[in-house]
């Protein structure tokens, strides 16, 4: 097995010369008598494990060389000898980490070999942390993600790689930032008091970019110091590929719900009608006689169940009229066969509200569809109520009902109130839904305006 190499400074010719003799065994020993000496070995080997250097020298005292040393060659474990009481220059030299141990002189064999074995082993470690934080800043440096280094704190900026960089639309060099610039709507010291933690935020960019990310935060260990690092993933496209993954699949259903209201209406209703005319050919007046009540009966069930089919599958007071005017339209048909009590106030919104596209109008018409079945088959209220207001370039809309309100299972798993989410996902529409026991339902809506084309 190859020896550490272990360089000895003295001045003293009978000190170097007992240092080798009593250690040649153990390590590969150099020595030197002079500072000067010893930078001429260290140029020629520079993996020397560790160096041990007498306090008292001509040119040069043990403290002050070890000094530029631990500048220049970090690695190097420096163990100092002294024969003179100089505590207070040694204590210093250990806390400010110029010097790892120190012994007295004359030296104790047994007990300096067993301070070398402890300072390889330090030297070892500082070599396999010296790599591993070269892999760390390999992979820091060219991870796809961008990332933050922040300090103790995890407030300022310690560093970014390049990814980062380039994420954040920063110029080269302008890093000089604390972490809170970033993300304004975040107390400052957030970092520090979340950790670990997840978060989904906006980002805003050096050239006003908004993203959707991913915040990711986790403590690591650097030189003995404890910082915080932090992993940005952009949302943006893959929210934007969801929106609109969403969108066609309702675009989707669209047209088959038209597809199949056509077949109902064109198909089956038509037929119904033939089915009557024969029979009433086949039998005559007899046909209106009270003992086919009953076969009319089912007929017309039949044929109101249909039409039902077809009005929800396709409502045709939405496809022939205004939203406000399909809206009232419902609320008014409703009141006239339910003993619940259903009203809606536009507050002055009509002209906002018309001016929906299409998909839009028809997803918000739906939320209320789902809203005011799920208010009649669940809730036991006696008032259903719907308001329309208007908040800058929002149109808000609020649905509510004064029931026995609803669950936790069945606020997370009712399938109305996840189409009600679908629905206002794939239109940006800002929704949440309070429910009260015994107090009722309300589902807000916060609808961003734009005009149809």
């Amino acid at each position: 097995m190859e020896l550490h190499k272990i360089l000895y400074i003295d001045d003293e010719l009978r000190n170097t010369q007992a240092f080798t003799a009593s250690f040649r065994r153990d390590f590969n020993i150099f020595t030197a008598d002079s500072v000067s000496g010893a930078k001429e070995i260290i140029a020629l080997h520079d993996d020397i494990s560790v160096i041990i250097s007498d306090q008292r020298m001509p040119s040069q005292t043990g403290v002050n060389y070890f000094k530029e040393l631990k500048d220049t060659h970090p690695l190097i474990i420096r163990i100092l000898l002294t024969a003179y009481m100089e505590h207070e220059v040694v204590a210093e030299s250990i806390n400010s980490g110029e010097i790892y141990r120190y012994a007295n002189k004359p030296w104790d064999y047994q007990n300096l070999k067993q301070i070398i074995h402890e300072a390889i082993q330090f030297h070892t470690l500082k070599k396999e942390n010296q790599l591993l934080l070269l892999q760390y800043k390999e992979l820091f440096d060219n991870n796809p993600l961008p990332i933050v280094l922040l300090d103790t704190q995890g407030e300022k900026i310690v560093a970014v790689n390049k990814t980062f960089i380039d994420f954040s639309e920063l110029e080269d060099g302008a890093i000089d930032l604390s972490f809170h610039s970033f993300f304004q709507n975040l107390p400052v010291d957030f970092v520090h008091h979340h950790c670990p933690h997840v978060a989904y935020l906006n980002f805003e960019t050096a050239k006003n970019t908004i993203k959707k990310i991913r915040l990711n935060i986790r403590k690591i260990t650097l030189n003995s110091s404890t910082n915080y690092l932090v992993s940005l993933e952009d949302l943006t496209e893959r929210i934007k590929f969801e929106k609109n993954k969403m969108n066609l699949i309702s675009q989707v259903q669209d047209e088959e719900r038209e597809y199949l209201t056509m077949e109902l209406h064109d198909g089956l209703a038509q037929e119904l009608v033939l089915l009557k005319l024969m029979i009433e050919k086949a039998i005559g007046n007899e046909f209106e006689s009270p003992k086919f009540d009953g076969v009319r009966e089912i007929m017309k069930s039949i044929t109101n169940h249909l039409r039902d089919v077809t009005y929800k599958l396709s409502p045709p007071d939405l496809m022939n009229n205004s939203l406000t005017n399909s809206l009232t339209y419902l609320f008014n048909k409703i009141n006239s066969v339910n003993i619940i009590s259903f009203s809606i106030q536009y507050n002055n919104c009509e002209k906002q509200i018309d001016s929906l596209d299409k998909e839009r109008a028809y997803n918000l018409y739906r939320i209320f569809q789902e809203f005011v079945s799920n208010s009649i088959k669940h809730s036991k209220c006696s008032e259903v109520e719907a308001s329309f207001s208007l908040e800058k370039n929002e149109l808000l809309v609020t649905l509510k009902d004064n029931g026995i309100g609803l669950k936790l299972d069945a606020l997370t798993n009712g399938k109305g109130l996840q189409n009600m989410e679908k629905r206002s996902k794939i239109h940006n529409f800002n929704s949440r839904i309070v429910s009260t026991i015994n107090e009722g339902v309300t589902l807000t809506l916060q609808i961003p305006l734009k005009l149809k084309h």
